[in-house]
């Protein structure tokens, strides 16, 4: 495995001029296009040597397109397009190019959209693209050893009103999730305007102030990590229901055997069938309305058993005759 160093800032800025032909193609090709740091790619072989760019773009901010030798078929509506990656921005000027063969003809003008170019055959012409914002040109740059000193100061050099406007350092940390942003205004006045100092200590130089801003821009994450936390509170707290519930259901009722209980209620359970028998006898006998104490006597003699009549003769000959 080989590591190599990839210099995003080489490939974050990038210019292209595209070409749209109107009737009878009507299509759209790409001339060119220059990284920051980087070759100029011509996408038309017939176009090399023909057409180009200043090697300097990126630093004076001139994205011009010289074009030598102009032919019938250069017509067309050129757009120069500059798009930062990572800063996803994204700017287009449109140019209109005319071709003709009279020289008369030849002039420069506004169509209140685009500005128009009508140039003679053969000829050089130059379509302009100037951007000198600082996002554009290296005109602003920290230095190398920013992560090593935590030192990421922006250095603007040959300082001029268009760069004056509100300036903001982002610093990133992808993985934690955290995010910091400083806020500067710059204001660029001349030394004519320039208050007197009317304090004694003016070869005291004072140290640079930087106001820090730090604004919660990581809501969201924060949200975020929190909802992840009460998902898994949550998560355990069933689990752990669950648990109880199956392992209440798992040992159900338990009946301990004792002999001495066992007993007593069977003896209590027949003692209560006798009960039951008896008090059945009880009631299944028939309710008789003696009326007087005779006949009451006389069925009770009744209910006893009959004495057996033996006959002795029968008997004393049986006892002869063994």
């Amino acid at each position: 495995m080989v590591w190599t160093q990839d210099r995003l800032k080489d490939r974050q800025r990038v210019v292209h001029w595209d070409l749209f032909r109107s009737a009878p193609d009507y299509a759209m090709e790409r001339v060119l296009d220059m990284f920051s740091a980087g070759d100029q790619r011509i996408y038309n072989a017939y176009n090399k040597n023909r057409i180009s760019l200043a090697k300097s773009a990126f630093t004076d901010g001139n994205f011009s397109l010289v074009i030598k030798d102009v032919v019938s078929s250069d017509k067309g509506l050129y757009s120069c397009n500059l798009h930062h990656h990572y800063c996803h921005l994204y700017e287009s000027i449109k140019v209109q190019l005319n071709v003709t063969k009279s020289a008369r003809k030849e002039r420069k003008f506004w169509d209140g959209e685009k500005a128009v170019f009508v140039v003679l055959v053969g000829s050089t012409v130059v379509l302009p693209c100037v951007n000198r914002r600082s996002i554009w040109t290296d005109g602003g740059d920290i230095t190398a050893e920013a992560f090593a000193y935590g030192d990421f100061s922006l250095e603007v050099s040959d300082l001029s009103a268009a760069d004056q406007g509100l300036y903001s350092c982002h610093l990133h940390h992808h993985y934690c999730g955290l995010h910091e942003r400083r806020i500067f205004r710059l204001t660029p006045s001349s030394p004519s305007q320039a208050l007197p100092n009317k304090d004694p200590n003016s070869g005291v130089v004072d140290g640079p102030r930087v106001i820090n801003v730090i604004l919660p821009d990581q809501r969201a994450h924060f949200l975020q990590q929190l909802g992840y936390i009460l998902a898994t509170l949550l998560l355990l707290a069933l689990v752990l229901l669950a648990i109880v519930l199956l392992t209440r259901r798992a040992k159900g009722p338990v009946l301990e055997y004792d002999p001495r209980k066992m007993e007593k209620s069977h003896m209590s359970a027949n003692d209560l069938e006798m009960v039951t028998t008896e008090m059945k006898i009880y009631q299944d006998e028939p309710k008789l309305d003696y009326k007087n104490n005779l006949l009451k006597e006389k069925a009770e003699l009744t209910k006893m058993c009959s004495p057996k009549a033996i006959d002795l003769d029968k008997e004393m000959a049986k006892a002869c005759s063994y």
